[in-house]
């Protein structure tokens, strides 16, 4: 429509007027369907709900939604780790499934295993400005940046 708006206006016929005026009263027409539709989609709705949920319904509508009941953080990491345990308990996985977490058990002890035995080069002391020098370079000069703070 916004296509047959644009060439009326650019070129005024009553032919132009007419094709916008048709597209502008199908438009009208397609919306009463679609809003119809929904109307009886909401109808059918709370026909299947106890008179507590259309009240509530009501008041989302009017804009006064109640508030939702949260669970405190530890109750709530306890229902998703309970859902995972079982959701992902042993005796529930296919046999191919707990064959492969066999072996990949063993390969992470294992690799558990070799990665303390290794020396690592990490167990060193280091200051920040001993970083801030690896990461900027030596150029101490640097220009300020959003938080005015020149680096070393």
């Amino acid at each position: 429509m916004s296509r047959l708006t644009k060439i009326f206006k650019a070129s005024p016929t009553a032919n132009n007027k007419a094709e916008l005026r048709a597209a502008q009263q199908e438009t009208k027409k397609q919306l009463f369907i679609m809003k119809s539709q929904q109307w009886d989609q909401w109808c059918n709705k709370i026909a299947d709900m106890n008179a507590k949920d259309i009240w509530q319904e009501i008041k989302n509508i009017k804009g006064h939604p109640t508030a939702v009941k949260t669970l405190l953080p530890n109750q709530e990491a306890n229902n998703l780790a309970r859902h995972f345990t079982t959701r992902a308990a042993h005796d529930t996985l296919p046999e191919d499934v707990k064959h492969s977490l066999k072996q990949l058990q063993g390969q992470r002890r294992q690799s558990v295993l070799q990665a303390k035995l290794a020396s690592t080069d990490t167990d060193v002391p280091f200051s920040i400005f001993t970083n801030l020098r690896q990461f900027h370079g030596k150029n101490k000069d640097s220009a300020p940046g959003e938080d005015t703070f020149t680096l070393l």
